[in-house]
This record gives structure tokens, sequence and C-alpha cells, in this order.
């Protein structure tokens, strides 16, 4: 049998390392925190970056940055709590607060003001579409939309990524009037209609919805809409 002794010295230096390891373990986590926030503010339009809401009208200027105009007026204000331990529905509804370019990650257990405001302009007769955003410490923690009474969710866009699809028709238009240019002066020349070797232009823009995929959904019952604990 091995037997080991540790004297008073001997003891202090394990406590040392104890200690240490304790710290490096919370620097870790620390550290994957940061990288997360700094990830999701990545993703957020420059525009809403560390802007304060402390009333309806701070919610009109920080939802005007992913290209949504609303009233104010018509926004109301409740408090909620984040669960402080997210199960499967919960991560997949967090998954599309992240989309939006923000994080409920230091909210875990706290208790957050939920601002809902309607968007008649995405609504229906049978479908009432509202921007959220949950506010903590007067900061904008997460932001999706929600469609009731499906309790639909839906991610944010910023306006910058909205801008590319008119880039795009833009460019496919020049390609378009590119070939027909080039058709042209074929036929000037040969004094007969051109060939018709490449395909015909798609009447779709490039860039659309259909490119680029529906946005991540999943609904309220399923993944936690409404982040009480």
């Amino acid at each position: 049998m091995f037997v080991m002794t540790l004297n008073k010295s001997g003891l202090k230096k394990l406590a040392a390392v104890g200690v240490c390891a304790l710290a490096l373990a919370a620097g870790a986590v620390g550290l994957n925190l940061l990288e997360d926030d700094a990830a999701a503010a990545a993703a957020a339009p420059a525009s809403v970056a560390g802007q304060q809401i402390t009333g309806a009208e701070d919610l009109r200027t920080f939802l005007a940055g992913y290209g949504l105009e609303v009233d104010p007026t018509a926004a109301q204000v409740s408090t909620v709590k984040v669960p402080r331990k997210w199960d499967d529905s919960f991560e997949a509804f967090h998954a599309v607060v992240e989309q939006s370019g923000l994080s409920l990650k230091k909210c875990r257990g706290k208790e957050v003001d939920k601002w809902m405001v309607p968007l008649p302009g995405q609504s229906t007769d049978t479908a009432q579409v509202y921007a959220v955003v949950l506010v903590y410490k007067n900061e904008a923690r997460g932001a999706y939309l929600l469609e009731e009474p499906s309790g639909e969710v839906r991610s944010l866009t910023p306006t910058q990524a909205a801008a590319a699809p008119a880039q795009d028709t833009v460019l496919a238009a020049a390609q378009s009037a590119a070939q027909a240019a080039a058709q042209t002066a074929e036929e000037a020349a040969t004094g007969a209609p051109a060939s018709s070797a490449a395909p015909a232009a798609s009447s779709q823009p490039a860039g659309t919805a259909a490119d680029a995929g529906a946005p991540a959904e999943v609904t309220a019952a399923e993944a936690g809409a409404v982040p009480v604990e």
C-alpha cells in the first residue's frame, strides 16, 4: 500500500494548485461567453449596436435598424423570466434569436422586459405578426418575429442582408442586356438570327427567397416563444 503524507507546506501548495485550476476553468467559461457575444454582435445591424431601449420611441428606432417601421403607440411591454436551464425546445428558439444577431445567454434566470409591437404590413386577416424585443438592463438581448395565433417565430433580418437581393437583380439584368447586345451584333454580322446556344435567362431574379432558402421557423409551443421559467 502506498501512503502519501503532506506537511503544511505541501497542503498549501496543493490548495494553490486547486485555486489555479478553478480560476482557469472560470476563465474558459468567460471566454466562451465573450466569443458568443462577439459572434452575435457581428450578425446584428451596426445601427442597433449598444442602443439603449427605455421606451417605445427607442423601440421604434431599434427596429428601424432591421428595416421595420412600427407605430410606437401600439407597443406593449410586460415582464417575463428567461429560464435558467434550457431544454432542446428553448435552445431551438434561441437559435432563431441568434440569427437576429442577439443572445440571451447572459440573461439566464433573469427577468427581462418583453416589448411587442404589431406589424400591419406583414399581417393578414387570419394572422397577426408582431416584432418582439427582449430587453435586459435597457439593452436588447433578444429579438424575433412572432405570428399569432400559430405561435410561429422567425428571425429578424438585418437591412444589409435585405439589400443583397436588389444588387443581385441588377447584376442579372446587366448580364441579360449583355447577352441581347451580343446576339444583335452577331445577327448584324451574319445576316441570320444568332443561334440560341446559351440557355434563356431565368425570369426569377437571383438572390430571391427561393435561392436563399426560407428562414428558420419553430413554433412557440415547441421552441418557447415566451421565455417564462
